[in-house]
């Protein structure tokens, strides 16, 4: 993690900061997955329902 405070001195904004990055570490393991081009291609089938 970088040294939040060069980026805002108020503590306050790292908790969500912090949130959003843990979520995102969760997230991108999914690209590593062996069935990850299955999900993507679900995931976009979803998404074209969606626009009609």
């Amino acid at each position: 993690m970088t040294d939040l405070s060069r980026i805002a001195d108020d503590p306050a904004v790292w908790a969500p900061i912090h949130r959003i990055a843990g979520t995102l570490d969760k997230s991108l393991a999914g690209l590593f997955a062996p069935d990850y081009d299955q999900r993507l291609e679900a995931a976009r089938r979803r998404l074209r329902r969606e626009e009609d």
